[in-house]
């Protein structure tokens, strides 16, 4: 279940479809340069030449910040460098970064930021995130949800059939733009029409819709230094606000790929004083390499995992990354491994490259589950309800969520969907009956968030009152 999670997303989350790391952003960059038209090439050689010969030991944010701070560069010996050059350099190095960022990750929605947003967000979870790039962005509007990144007087993005979800970015975004006119200082989301690379190489204009002008109008990317929440990017304040807020409300907080540079301070400060605040807070997990969901693993690891079902690890058998679930027993608690396990033979042992079709289903598995499953829905009741699901308030939405995860049946075909090889997300490393009335299952998975609903619902389908992730 995800209502109360907060997940905090650094650039080791978009590393794993493709995005640049912060180290090797200028190797990144280099590679990219053979491939460059003549204005991008000019851009690109301007900017790794002043990059190489005045910031050599700095990493792209540490680079970043320093040309975004026109005093430092012009006192650190480039006494004759001129105000306009030190703009152009930072405009300069806006487009090297958007560049190589939109050229690694594409235009295609990843699966990985997809399946985050249908079992994480869907769900009513809160996502922070320190990137610029839009990935996560466009999975929102593939998944029908609008992205509201709490700026003051603009609309959540994107055309959404579910209620809008917070997505708060901390440092701007590339699809964002700000007007420096004095009496506007507005912050909202470019246009259809608008691409930020376009605006960077002076190839278009971003135009406010509030006071029409095109001549204070950039894109809003902010470095992670200690100035980021004065001058133009005190409009992000908001942002920050709630961000705030989010924590102080969160259940359990996730950080992945996110390494609080040293020169991030006031984020450290925001987390630090949030996760203080939380009183509702039952954990925090970290992770800097992987948040995986839902990747298929080869089809001979099936053997290994019906081993570990029917075994158990091996002594001393080294664990991966792993999750539990602890299954709450009316003093059933081994009757209810038992069944849980007969059930899940019952899938796991089905041939993936020939995977039976939905009318199989209810004779392959065990009879007493079938029975306790849910009856499928017709195609006029599936759409009568998400007929009604689309109209419903996000709050009642998550209190449904809520309910089902703890107390909904599945039918027999909505278990089974997860057990697809596609859609696998989490392989069954161990359980035990702790007690008589607890029962713990160990998972493997690659990451989080992961969709747990099905092996839930098989626990409680073998007769425990409730199973919920341990965190």
């Amino acid at each position: 279940m995800a209502y109360g999670d907060v997940w905090i997303l650094g650039a080791g989350a978009s590393a794993e479809v493709g995005a640049p790391t912060i180290a090797n952003f200028r190797q990144a960059a280099e590679e990219l340069v053979p491939k460059l038209e003549p204005d991008e090439l000019e851009v690109f050689d301007s900017v790794l030449g002043f990059w190489k010969t005045h910031g050599a030991g700095l990493n792209i944010e540490q680079f970043f910040g320093y040309v975004d701070s026109p005093a430092l560069v012009k006192a650190t010996h480039l006494f004759s460098i001129h105000q306009q050059q030190v703009g152009n350099l930072r405009r300069r190095t806006n487009y090297l970064i958007a560049k190589v960022i939109t050229e690694k990750l594409g235009n295609q929605i990843s699966d990985l930021h997809r399946k985050f947003v249908e079992h994480h967000v869907k769900r009513g979870g809160e996502t922070i995130t320190f990137n610029w790039d839009i990935n996560l962005d466009r999975a929102f509007v593939h998944e029908e949800i609008g992205a509201d990144y709490s700026l003051p007087n603009s609309s959540p993005w994107g055309k959404p059939n579910w209620p809008p979800h917070s997505l708060l970015k901390l440092h701007g975004s590339l699809n964002w733009k700000f007007c420096r006119n004095q009496t506007c200082n507005f912050v909202e989301p470019l246009d259809e029409k608008e691409v930020a690379t376009d605006w960077f190489l002076e190839k278009s204009d971003l135009v406010c819709t509030k006071c029409g002008r095109s001549d204070t109008t950039e894109v809003l990317m902010i470095p992670p230094v200690l100035t980021k929440l004065v001058d133009e990017s005190s409009m992000m304040t908001a942002v920050w606000r709630r961000a705030f807020e989010v924590l102080k409300d969160a259940e359990r907080v996730f950080i992945i790929g996110y390494s609080f540079p040293e020169t991030d301070l006031q984020s450290k400060i925001l987390i630090g004083r949030g996760l203080v605040e939380a009183t509702k807070l039952r954990g925090t997990s970290s992770a800097k390499l992987s948040w995986s969901v839902g990747a298929p693993r080869e089809h001979v690891e099936r053997g290994e995992e019906l081993r570990h079902l029917r075994e158990g690890p091996k002594p001393g058998e080294s664990h991966p990354l792993i999750d539990y679930i602890i299954a709450r027993c009316p003093g059933n608690a081994e009757d209810v491994l038992r069944r849980c396990k007969e059930v899940l033979d019952a899938l796991l042992t089905q041939d993936p490259e020939d995977w039976p079709p939905d009318e199989a289903w209810p004779s392959r598995l065990p009879a007493w589950f079938v029975a306790k499953s849910a009856p499928e829905m017709t195609k006029d009741e599936a759409d009568r309800f998400f007929e009604t699901w689309r109209s419903l308030p996000n709050e009642e939405r998550m209190g449904r969520l809520r309910e089902d995860d703890a107390h909904g049946r599945w039918s027999v075909l909505g278990t089974v969907h997860w057990f697809r090889p596609e859609e696998r997300s989490w392989w069954w490393w161990d359980g035990v009956a702790v007690d008589k009335n607890t029962v713990r299952v160990t998972v493997e998975v690659e990451g989080s968030p992961y969709a747990s609903g099905a092996l839930c619902w098989i626990l409680r389908a073998a007769g425990a009152d409730s199973a919920e992730t341990e965190i």
